[in-house]
């Protein structure tokens, strides 16, 4: 935490950090519920309440808001934070009884059936992982706080919790779209349990419960907007940046960049010579084979899942978001975050308990190399074709 507290307020994203500035403005001026009618912003509502806390700090402590390094570590507050409750997420789960199993966990094993080794390697994981420390502590998105909450929602689901489980998804979706990633998972654990012989009626008022959860988040952050009908507009405004023709990759090194040969790659102030709804294969644009080819990715995922019990759902959550990132058009380098502490999780709960080093730290190697080169932060790297700013 030390390190990241001192990385805050020494700079930021140059490109994020404008657009979050202006939008910091906007929320001065105009307060949360006028934010999407008075700016360009694009978070869900809980994200932009997020932002609007950090203005709210900044005016109470004197800090100007969009100026200085006061306001930087105050802007970076939330991610921050969301790291915290990630290493005290890790810290509970050894002290959590071990999930029912039918071998049941070995005498060296505590938590969620993570052994003591695998629970300190991976809590060092979270608390030193690079690619955290950068999008936290230096860029300042909030994509720390949408992958704590699916976290906590998977895990609530794990353990019979249904309400908790349906509650932090919405919040995390309310913070970030990338935060629904996670939701076919959940939503076949239900099934499955629907589906399974000799069940009574519990698994239907587990269903109600995930819905209820879900309705309260929905209603406190997004109500207001339905209220004041706002909410079609808001809703195209969350997707308006893949609404239309884009490119096939921002500077996310995946499928489309290999493909094109960083001839997809987004480039600043540059014009769209190769849009996304580019036709191949004579009837097929390059965003139906990536939206062809991730529906295929997930159907897998989702098919190997319902042949194991619930401590496999970590692992295909985070084969979600892998998936997310590598396949569809318009991905950001941003997309794999939500994949790293569900992997450093899976670690500890799949059955065949694959090494912390085959599962967790290739990802943590590969996102924080694709954030370095998408930042110029190391810059005997390859640079990205025109300066990051999305």
């Amino acid at each position: 935490m030390a390190l990241r507290l001192w990385i805050a307020p020494q700079g930021a994203h140059p490109g994020d950090l404008a657009v979050l500035n202006t939008w910091a403005a906007a929320l001065d001026q105009q307060g949360w519920l006028a934010i999407y009618a008075v700016s360009d912003a694009n978070y869900p509502p809980l994200g932009m309440a997020l932002l609007h806390g950090s203005v709210m700090l900044a005016r109470l402590l004197n800090v100007p808001v969009g100026e200085g390094a006061d306001w930087l570590l105050i802007l970076k507050l939330p991610p921050i934070l969301a790291d915290l409750i990630l290493m005290l997420v890790l810290l509970r789960l050894v002290t959590t009884p071990a999930l029912s199993a039918a071998d049941g966990p070995s005498p060296d094993e505590a938590g969620l059936g993570l052994t003591y080794a695998s629970h300190l390697a991976g809590l060092a994981l979270i608390a030193l992982n690079p690619a955290l420390i950068i999008m936290s502590a230096w860029w300042g998105q909030y994509e720390s706080v949408y992958a704590l909450l699916a976290l906590l929602s998977l895990l609530a689901l794990i353990q019979d919790r249904p309400t908790a489980s349906g509650a932090f998804l919405a919040l995390a979706g309310l913070t970030k779209l990338q935060g629904l990633v996670i939701a076919p998972v959940l939503g076949l654990i239900l099934l499955r349990d629907v589906l399974s012989p000799g069940t009574a009626s519990q698994p239907w008022r587990s269903l109600g419960s995930v819905a209820l959860g879900l309705l309260i988040p929905f209603l406190v952050f997004a109500g207001p907007f339905v209220a004041t009908g706002q909410a079609v507009y808001v809703g195209q405004r969350l997707i308006a940046l893949i609404a239309g023709p884009g490119w096939p990759t921002i500077n996310a090194l995946n499928l489309w960049y290999i493909l094109t040969n960083g001839a997809g790659n987004w480039v600043f102030n540059a014009p769209l010579l190769l849009p996304d709804n580019t036709l191949v294969l004579s009837t097929l644009s390059l965003r139906t084979i990536g939206t062809l080819l991730l529906t295929i990715w997930t159907v897998a995922v989702l098919i190997v899942l319902w042949r194991r019990d619930r401590r496999a759902a970590a692992l295909a959550a985070a084969l979600l978001y892998i998936g997310v990132f590598l396949l569809p058009t318009q991905a950001h380098e941003r997309y794999l975050f939500g994949a790293l502490p569900l992997s450093i999780v899976a670690v500890g709960l799949t059955a065949e308990r694959p090494s912390l080093a085959a599962v967790a730290l290739p990802l943590t190697l590969l996102h924080s190399l694709n954030l370095l080169w998408a930042t110029r932060l190391v810059e005997y790297m390859v640079p990205p074709r025109g300066d990051s700013g999305c």
